[in-house]
């Protein structure tokens, strides 16, 4: 199972709020493609295998590997600063302030490898084989996440739709009462029918409520994931 992050949490969070609002428009304010590309871009999982990938790929090269001849520069500058006072035995006085020398070294070292027992080509294998690794673990995790994405989402908007039916079966069960509740008080209704409409409406409530303890869980389950 993949460890969730906090920044994979903000994300799953951000949209399933986004989604959970009863006004049909708030579904549209962030489609799945979006959401699916915000979780790739900004998920850390991803983020880590693609950096993986990258570096694979970086020393997967001849010459990491010890296919390549290895050159050595090396370089070095020096000053020295003196202050020269000296008296000779003829009386004559040498002064100099800040008398200078300066040194510059450089070299230069070149050695190459030209067999050493299948060992570089074994080396060279090995990074092959880790790249590809690496490339595989960046798909798989890829996979992973925008499958997360896609239950959450659609989890999430089967919930809203649900909601929004409930909402509607309760407005008709409102009608439904009101008018039952009419029919008592003109002597043209029963007392069941005015006891069935509102035994509808409170197993919609009941039911209104417990699709809403769904989306409620849900979105602590997307903040856990």
């Amino acid at each position: 199972m993949i460890s969730g992050t906090a920044l994979h949490r903000i994300i799953i969070t951000s949209f399933c709020w986004l989604l959970c609002g009863i006004d049909c428009t708030a579904q549209e304010s962030l489609s799945l493609k979006d959401a699916i590309t915000i979780a790739i871009e900004h998920n850390y999982d991803v983020r880590s295998a693609s950096l993986s990938a990258s570096q694979a790929a970086n020393n997967n090269t001849a010459g990491e590997a010890g296919l390549l001849p290895v050159v050595s520069v090396e370089g070095g500058f020096n000053r020295t600063d003196l202050n020269l006072n000296q008296k000779l035995s003829d009386g004559r006085v040498i002064e100099r302030n800040a008398a200078a020398s300066e040194t510059i070294n450089a070299a230069a070292q070149v050695s190459w490898t030209l067999f050493d027992g299948m060992g570089m080509f074994v080396r060279k294998s090995r990074l092959g084989s880790q790249q590809a690794e690496s490339d595989i673990a960046l798909r798989l995790q890829m996979e992973t996440t925008i499958s997360q994405v896609i239950n959450a989402y659609y989890g999430v908007l089967v919930q809203e739709q649900q909601l929004a039916a409930l909402k509607e079966l309760l407005k008709v069960d409102s009608i439904r009462e009101r008018l039952a509740e009419i029919r008592m008080e003109s002597g043209n209704g029963a007392k069941p029918d005015l006891l069935q409409a509102r035994l509808d409406k409170n197993l919609h409530l009941s039911q209104q409520k417990e699709v809403q303890m769904l989306l409620a869980n849900q979105q602590e389950l997307s903040i856990r994931t």
